[in-house]
């Protein structure tokens, strides 16, 4: 079984890295770009979704909130529709002989919209977008680059949230193209609980934002957390999580959270996460800064639930898009400690209440605790929490990661006592289920409901390892070749040890000589007259075009 999975993980590691590093190409519509303004009207088909009783939707909310403090928090219902591009909207002609379709959803008083696809594939020339007129926000373009599935065998779809109640989705299909697309779409979710991604909500006035003082020992790992936006077949919500690294190092797109998060989904009987979201590098620029980052510029989307275990609230999941290919992000993977030491101190990274990544500290060395049925089997947090900072956890912290001192994660959030709050900071605990204990499930002989089949994929044996990211991937790399040139002869330089997926830009400080770049190898050639003549060969090395690394 341990041989099996390593294939397939490698596998799985090599089709991401050929894919093409975007999600989206992050333009604005074509309607936008052209001037066109929205070309749908009640005449053209669009539609208002039904309102759901949300006076109706809040008393249930409070009654969960009572029974359990520390379940996840309904934000959004979805609402069943059908929509067709080749039956729905309206198809128009542009000048240049391209066709543009618009489709308006509208649905009253909704604070966002998003939406499921049961049908979603593209021709290669294609672009999608979903846009608000009066927002101004896009998603988009979507292209086939990304997408899953053929125009035989169509993938579901899934987009992040909008906001507002008045929704374009808009396909634009270039002269050239013959092929026509597959949309159909499953439903929308009606968000009605309000949040600080799109209004102006905040989460405790105490909690510090990740790019704060406390944040810069933890520059790296703050890129393995993400914001989770889960969608169960009838409400969506929110919740927190991180890569986590496996004994190969290769990268592979390994999710941990929390098991309550993924609600009726289980890694025996019902796996599938493709509509979830997961927001990367969702965070202020500075501790002092107050403009709002961009959300909706660094998703990607879809999952599958591997493993997952109700003892200690773990769920591990495989994205399906690697967040690899979101330019300009470099994600890290989290090394773990699995032996039980909880060492003294460390950290949690998280998403409160849905906000822009926050982190807490805490100074003291962790209790053992219980939560609910499962004795013993939770880390406890008291934080460094005071009236001058220092955060704590909040609803939508649930899956976040507990770090300790020495930069391992050690547990994923379950919750907290009820006396801790925004008005009772260091009034009580939090609780993470221990990584510890998930290794083997409690015991579980099921590979689907223990963490050392997926993390120790070598069968090593081992019980701690440390995080990895791109940096560590090229860290031997170098360059070799002569150290001297003479007269008019061709040197050829090469990067040592560069795995597959990095650009090399090459670049040679002295006009005396010539380069010929090609991939990881350069021709240099001394063209000068000057008998000795002195250069810098650099050659910087990058993924979606941010840099890794500089050799010289």
């Amino acid at each position: 079984m341990k041989k099996e999975f390593i294939v397939a993980v490698a596998s799985i590691f090599v089709c991401m890295q050929s894919a093409y590093p975007q999600i989206t190409t992050n333009e604005p519509p074509v309607s936008v770009q052209r001037g066109l303004g929205a070309i749908t009207g009640k005449t053209a088909g669009a539609i208002d979704l039904p309102v759901p009783d949300i006076k109706k939707l809040l008393q249930e909310d409070l009654l969960k909130q009572e029974k359990d403090p520390d379940g996840i928090q309904r934000t959004a219902v979805s609402i069943p529709i059908e929509i067709d591009i080749n039956k729905d909207g309206i198809w128009s002609t542009l000048e240049d002989g391209g066709r543009l379709w618009q489709m308006e959803i509208h649905a009253e008083k909704a604070l966002a919209l998003d939406f499921v696809f049961s049908k979603f594939w593209l021709p290669k020339e294609g672009k999608f977008f979903l846009f608000n007129p009066s927002t101004k926000e896009t998603i988009g373009a979507i292209t086939s680059k990304y997408l899953f599935g053929d125009k035989d065998k169509p993938h579901r779809f899934s987009t992040g949230v909008l906001k507002g109640d008045r929704i374009i989705l808009e396909y634009y299909q270039p002269i050239g193209e013959k092929e026509l697309p597959v949309i159909k779409v499953e439903k929308a979710y009606y968000t009605y609980i309000p949040a600080p991604y799109f209004l102006s909500v905040s989460t405790c006035s105490y909690e510090v934002n990740v790019n704060c003082s406390e944040g810069s020992n933890w520059q790296l790992e703050k890129n393995a957390v993400a914001l989770v936006y889960y969608k169960n077949d009838d409400e969506s919500g929110w919740c927190s999580g991180s890569l986590v690294n496996n004994t190969q190092n290769n990268l592979a797109p390994l999710f941990l959270t929390a098991d309550h998060c993924v609600g009726t989904k289980d890694a025996i009987s019902d796996n599938d996460l493709s509509d979830w979201v997961f927001y990367w590098g969702y965070e202020l620029e500075s501790c002092s800064s107050t403009t709002q980052p961009n959300y909706s510029s660094k998703t990607t989307i879809g999952a599958t639930l591997i493993a997952n275990n109700s003892y200690t609230d773990f769920a591990l999941l495989q994205l399906e898009q690697d967040p690899l290919n979101i330019p300009g992000y470099i994600p890290y993977y989290l090394g773990w400690d699995a032996s039980g030491s909880s060492g003294t101190g460390g950290v949690c990274i998280h998403h409160p209440n849905h906000d822009v990544k926050k982190i807490s500290t805490y100074s003291c060395m962790p209790s053992t605790a219980s939560y609910d049925s499962s004795p013993f089997v939770y880390w406890g947090v008291q934080w460094d929490a005071t009236a001058n900072g220092h955060g704590i956890t909040e609803l939508g912290s649930s899956g976040s990661p507990l770090i300790n001192n020495y930069h391992r994660v050690i547990g994923q959030l379950t919750g907290a006592s009820n006396t801790l709050n925004c008005s009772n900071l260091t009034g009580g605990t939090s609780k993470f289920g221990k990584l510890s204990v998930s290794w083997t499930g409690n015991g579980n002989s099921d590979y689907r409901r223990r963490l050392d089949y997926w993390l120790d994929v070598n069968g090593s044996n081992t019980n701690v390892i440390n995080g990895f990211s791109l940096y560590d991937l090229c860290s031997s790399s170098s360059i070799s070749g002569p150290s001297t040139i003479c007269s008019s002869s061709t040197n050829t330089y090469t990067i040592n040890d560069l795995p597959s997926g990095f650009t090399i830009n090459w670049g040679v400080d002295n006009n005396n000589f010539s380069i010929t770049p090609s991939g990881n190898q350069c021709l240099v050639t001394y063209t000068g007259t000057p008998q000795y003549s002195v250069a810098n060969l650099t050659a910087t090395v990058l993924w979606n075009s941010t840099t890794i690394k500089t050799l010289t």
